[in-house]
């Protein structure tokens, strides 16, 4: 996108409920949301009807509208599977407005305007009222004083921090608004301590009246009122909460507010979304561009119809979840909010930066891809994610290898990218314990035990038998994708003497490690970083070297996109001594 073009984004970002893991993990058992999609979604209907001039493109925005918060407007021919994150939508209006037909503009309007404007798609109207969406129409967005309702609507201000708190007149209001101010309380300053504060907003009546941060809790289960929109909730099911970023955009940097679905208030869970949405406000404050892409790669999918998302983006809120509330909530809470996207939705045999398309088979990985800030905050404190939100804002937003030095800058793929995928195979070895630190060491609520998917050692396919007289040894075929790991559990049998490890098969050797992590006989587990030039010969005669079970870590380096490495290595099982 031309950067004289950046004044007019404005962008969403979507955290889904948690339950498990919602929609965007698995726990185990289960396949994600993604995965189990049959067919293609909403929005990729749309535009390839768009692409293929079915469409106007104005047509295609309303439709994806319709797609993004499930109105019933939507044509049954592009219901699809489903509809999925569309975070480009926002930034497509915004960027495309004055060119957009009125008609079209009236038809968008109750889509992007904040949830208390008399036209939102979240206002609810009497049936057939008209949405006050022509031009000088009044908007019902004045400034509300904290404590009394105005208009059905009530606002707390925290007493510390500038952010104001929206919440319809139904049920016990007060209380919730309390409680929302309360929780507040937990991430605001931990966050900003890391961040910096986030950019403040016009302060115009359509923008809550003052240059607070708003947060809009809404409630629809019990609203029974047809909307501007028709009648289900605007929030998707599943949607927990967004952030939204907003005027004013100066060069890189936005404000932006946040929406929340009030019936998860008292869910344990309900703070740690907040606190990743506000990660998001607070990105905003230092590159809004960065936190999408368009450039076409083998690892993402961006074009102009649906912008995809940096995997950062949702990585660090992630991983600030697991951060600010850490000792602070019960252990399933934390298992919830952040620790099951890594045990159930991390891909470790694809790339650490997978970059794609809300409603990907891969999009779960955006998010579990905070298991590598864990990791640096592991290695070299929590500040350091700040640092690289700061070193990000200088990135442009097509600058694919400007955002990875940015993050490498402040902790090595290439010197510590090994020893991530080694404690990524998250098992408590005992005696010996070679993968050390845990991540269990920083946060007993993670859920040590889980191992990634072996590439072998699942089954059967674990035992490791002497070769017969003539027999190779086996050969083991392997594409190991750029910042990503392989795995494989094996167990020599009684009848073999010696195992015989060969890499010189894969290539290039330059960005392949290898970590041997062994239970030697009456000894214990430990670990050994093998070479890849030459082979390795364990032989079991030599007590050092009886070797009774061992898992093969196999990692790539590279952070290049066309970085795979691939061939083949050997595992040789000799019945013949070798002492």
């Amino acid at each position: 996108m031309p950067n004289g073009r950046v004044a007019s984004v404005v962008l969403v970002a979507f955290l889904m409920l948690s339950g498990t893991v919602g929609s965007l993990g698995r726990s185990a058992g289960e396949t994600s949301a993604q995965e189990e999609q049959a067919g293609p979604a909403a929005q990729q209907l749309i535009g390839a009807a768009l692409e293929t001039g079915q469409l106007d493109y104005g047509t295609s925005l309303v439709y994806r509208a319709y797609a993004l918060f499930g109105d019933e407007r939507l044509p049954d021919e592009f219901a699809g599977a489903d509809a999925v994150e569309d975070p480009g939508f926002f930034a497509e209006v915004r960027l495309n407005w004055d060119e957009l037909p009125g008609g079209t503009r009236d038809q968008l309007t109750p889509f992007i305007v904040r949830p208390n404007d008399a036209r939102s798609i979240f206002a609810a109207k009497p049936a057939g009222e008209a949405t006050g969406a022509d031009e000088g129409a009044d908007t019902g967005t004045g400034f509300r004083d904290t404590g009394d309702c105005v208009e059905d609507w009530a606002t707390a201000i925290h007493p510390t921090f500038p952010v104001k708190v929206w919440m319809r007149c139904t049920d016990d209001y007060a209380a919730d608004l309390e409680r929302v101010v309360s929780l507040i309380d937990g991430f605001w300053q931990p966050e900003v301590d890391l961040m910096g504060p986030p950019k403040a907003d016009t302060g115009t009546a359509e923008a809550g009246g003052d240059t607070r941060i708003d947060l809009y809790v809404l409630d629809f289960e019990n609203d029974v009122f047809p909307r501007n929109g028709g009648t289900p909730s605007p929030l998707r099911e599943g949607t927990a909460a967004m952030a939204i970023a907003d005027d004013p955009i100066e060069g890189k940097t936005a404000s932006g507010y946040m929406i929340a679905r009030r019936s998860e208030l008292h869910d344990e869970v309900f703070q740690l979304t907040l606190a990743h949405e506000f990660f998001h406000v607070l990105q905003y404050a230092h590159n809004v561009t960065i936190t999408w892409g368009f450039s076409s790669t083998p690892y993402g999918e961006f074009d102009v119809l649906r912008y995809t998302p940096y995997w950062f983006f949702e990585a660090t809120p992630t991983w600030v979840e697991s951060y600010v509330y850490r000792g602070k909530v019960s252990d399933g809470a934390m298992l919830d909010g952040a620790h099951s996207r890594f045990s159930y939705s991390f891909n470790t045999d694809e790339p650490l930066f997978t970059s794609v398309a809300h409603g990907s088979r891969l999009a779960s990985n955006m998010y579990a891809a905070y298991i590598w800030f864990y990791f640096v905050e592991q290695e070299v404190g929590p500040e350091a994610i700040g640092q690289i939100w700061r070193n990000l804002e200088a990135v442009n937003q097509d600058d694919w290898d400007g955002t990875l030095d940015a993050i490498d800058s402040v902790l090595s793929f290439e010197e510590n990218f090994r020893e991530f995928a080694v404690r990524n195979l998250n098992l408590d070895l005992q005696p010996g314990d070679p993968i050390s630190p845990s991540y269990a060491d920083m946060d007993s609520a993670f859920p040590e035990g889980i191992p990634p998917v072996l590439a072998i050692g699942e089954g059967k396919d674990r035992r490791l038998e002497a070769q017969g007289a003539g027999e190779p040894e086996r050969q083991v075929e392997a594409t190991i994708k750029p910042l990503s790991a392989q795995y494989y559990y094996l167990v020599p049998q009684d009848d073999v003497a010696a195992v015989t490890l060969d890499f010189s098969g894969m290539a290039p050797a330059e960005t392949l490690d290898v970590d041997l992590i062994v239970r030697i006989k009456d000894k214990g587990w430990e670990r050994r970083e093998l070479g890849v030039d030459d082979p390795t010969v364990l032989c079991r005669a030599i007590p050092d070297d009886d070797v009774e079970a061992f898992y093969l870590v196999l990692s790539n380096h590279s952070t290049e996109l066309d970085g795979a490495l691939g061939g083949s290595f050997t595992v040789g099982a000799s019945a013949e001594s070798c002492a």
